[in-house]
């Protein structure tokens, strides 16, 4: 009975060391984690919440989570980066950080619709009242009309209730622009954490029942705290789109493309400045078109280019430069797009307040360039020539061939063509430039006096 036991507990040992050996393994469960700090929220920003939501559902994941920082962006890319939440297997994660960070405008609605929010500390939610952009009588900033505030109020309301959040909060980051703190957000019931660092929040998660459903309808029980974090990166022209795709920067970039044109036409040769102004205008236009800015803005601000260039080629005494100014002017107060019902472009006032100031600064520079130049061109303009015949008449120079009566003068160190007024002169005889008969200088012997 003995012998028979033996090999029985040996394999039973052998085969529970096999099972302690691969626990590990198997209890190796993992969160995927963008960090996504987008200045603008468009089209590509959408690719990389779906990229890394793919990710997870494909490769087994316990969640997916997103570090957002954000001041908003498009309504349209929003509602896709909504819909592809909730069209999510796998609980969606979003995670306002790192500290400082924030999620304003379309990032408030983001959070609003996780799964599982959190926000680390210094952070700030909220700040969704839409502004549909500037008055163009008065140049200040336009809060939206009423039709489309309800309309955003509505979105935010239904989203609030489906996912299961208090909708009176969120509701009031669009009708009192509310702005919360993580702790303020987490009493409110808006977030549902508020972690130091991505470690320190999935600790917490602990059997904890996410707001919403997944796809196929469930509200699973989650624990996250013996994950780990397996960090997905951006690709770099993920990078590439996320840099150029900021309203302020490629306005920047147009107004030095716009410089580099003028400067280029104003002095050709080089080829350094139209070539390096074609480039930035490119990327300026290409980052225009990911925000979905007003073509009348972008068209306005060309046509004031072309004034600039044109003032530069031939001057008109600040004529085309006062037309510049007002293009411009008006370029950036159309260049945000044009609302209808549903709004779209979802940034915070505070937004607006830097990207009047900075585009209004470049125009500024734009004059005081240009009053500067004009004032060099006016004065210019009254000297009288020096350069050419007027200049040389009176000049002594030698001669160079003998002229009988026509030959060659060095005058002021250049060779010239000359006729002589008073018959034969020979060569190496100082003269004097009398007049011009085109490119001839008319001479006489510097003896003689004029």
């Amino acid at each position: 009975m003995a012998s028979i036991m033996r090999p029985t507990l040996l394999l039973t040992a052998t085969f529970l060391m096999l099972l302690l050996s691969a626990s590990p393994a198997l209890c190796d469960r993992f969160v995927y984690a963008m960090k996504l700090k987008a200045d603008f929220i468009g089209p590509p920003t959408v690719s990389q919440f779906d990229r890394v939501i793919s990710l997870s559902e494909d490769d087994g994941a316990a969640a997916a989570m997103i570090i957002l920082d954000t001041p908003g962006g498009r309504v349209d890319s929003m509602f896709e980066i909504l819909k592809r939440i909730f069209a999510s297997e796998v609980p969606v994660i979003v995670y306002v950080g790192p500290k400082g960070a924030n999620a304003a405008s379309a990032g408030a609605f983001i959070t609003v619709a996780s799964h599982i929010a959190a926000m680390a500390p210094g952070t700030a939610v909220g700040a969704a009242e839409p502004i549909s952009g500037y008055d163009p009588q008065t140049g200040a900033i336009q809060p939206a009309p009423n039709k489309t505030k309800s309309y955003i109020i509505g979105k935010m309301e239904s989203t609030a209730n489906m996912v299961g959040r208090p909708s009176e909060p969120c509701v009031e980051f669009v009708t009192k622009n509310l702005v919360l703190t993580p702790s303020e957000a987490l009493s409110a019931g808006v977030i549902d954490f508020v972690a130091g660092d991505v470690e320190e929040l999935l600790s917490q998660v602990e059997q904890f029942q996410i707001h919403g459903t997944l796809a196929n309808g469930s509200r699973p029980l989650v624990t996250l705290s013996d994950c780990r974090v397996e960090y997905v990166e951006l690709s770099a022209s993920e990078r590439f789109t996320n840099f150029f795709s900021n309203p302020t920067l490629a306005y920047i970039l147009l107004m030095i493309g716009m410089y580099g044109l003028i400067f280029g036409f104003a002095s050709p040769g080089t080829y350094v400045p139209e070539t390096l102004g074609a480039i930035c205008i490119v990327l300026a236009l290409f980052g225009l078109g990911i925000v979905g800015a007003n073509i009348v803005g972008i068209l306005l601000l060309l046509l004031g280019t072309i004034f600039l260039i044109a003032e530069a080629a031939t001057p008109g005494f600040g004529l085309f430069t006062a037309a510049a100014v007002v293009s411009f002017v008006f370029g950036i107060l159309f260049l945000p797009p044009r609302w209808g019902v549903e709004p779209a472009f979802y940034m915070p006032r505070e937004w607006y307040r830097t990207f009047t100031v900075t585009a209004l600064t470049l125009v500024a520079g734009f004059v005081a360039f240009f009053a500067v130049s004009m004032r060099y061109v006016v004065k210019t303009r009254s000297k009288p020539p020096t350069t050419g015949g007027p200049e040389l008449i009176g000049m002594t120079g030698t001669t160079v061939s003998a002229l009988d009566p026509a030959g060659q003068v060095r005058v002021r160190g250049e060779i010239w063509n000359a006729s002589s007024s008073e018959g034969t002169i020979e060569t190496g005889t100082d003269v004097r430039v009398v007049g011009r008969k085109g490119l001839t200088l008319i001479v006489r012997r510097a003896e003689v006096r004029t």
